[in-house]
């Protein structure tokens, strides 16, 4: 094997060594920024955020964040009021990702996704337009439309509750559309067998 050296190659490798350097002695600096998309303004007991940075502990009228976990604990639970007035109440032991949330004004998003990955909650929609928003959990995809919703996650099962609006629920390829003319306002959803 040869290697070329020559002026360009050296002062390549200068710069590429200067990088790695600064970035060692620099870890404060932020890989990324953390974009502020509402506020915790209810905190009850044991609540933790989970970012990239680390984990911190949430207390009222703190910051949350796109693509931030939210953990509670035992006897522990948050309301989350992001900046298009949705609001999203979890309960005690609940895991929420707050995974995609893009802007389509100020205060309003384009696409507002989170994963239940378990626990209990409430859903409100806030006033971005009612396709934004999307739930999902380990057994379904909810579309929620104007809509209040609660429900409850587990690994193998989904249990949904419609308290106001409409919803659409999709399940392994099958839909369920949950309204007020629709007497299916809870249903449990189990994970169907893989094939």
């Amino acid at each position: 094997m040869h290697f070329i050296l020559n002026s360009r190659s050296l002062n390549l490798a200068a710069h590429a060594t200067a990088t790695a350097l600064v970035l060692a002695l620099c870890p404060s600096a932020p890989a990324q920024a953390e974009e502020n998309i509402g506020v915790a303004s209810v905190v009850r007991n044991d609540v933790t955020g989970v970012l990239v940075s680390g984990t911190v502990k949430v207390n009222v009228g703190a910051s949350v964040f796109h693509n931030e976990v939210m953990r509670t604990a035992k006897d522990s639970s948050a309301k989350l009021v992001f900046t298009d007035s949705t609001n999203l109440a979890i309960g005690p032991n609940s895991t929420v990702k707050l995974n995609h949330f893009v802007f389509s004004g100020p205060s309003n998003y384009g696409k507002a996704t989170i994963n239940v990955a378990k626990g209990a909650f409430r859903f409100t929609t806030g006033h971005s337009d009612k396709g934004a928003y999307e739930l999902s959990t380990g057994t379904a995809t909810i579309g929620v439309r104007g809509t209040i919703i609660e429900g409850q996650a587990a690994p193998s099962k989904t249990r949904l509750r419609l308290v106001e609006g409409a919803a659409h629920v999709c399940v392994a390829a099958q839909d369920y559309v949950f309204s007020a003319e629709n007497p299916l306002y809870e249903k449990l959803i189990a994970r169907l067998p893989k094939l």
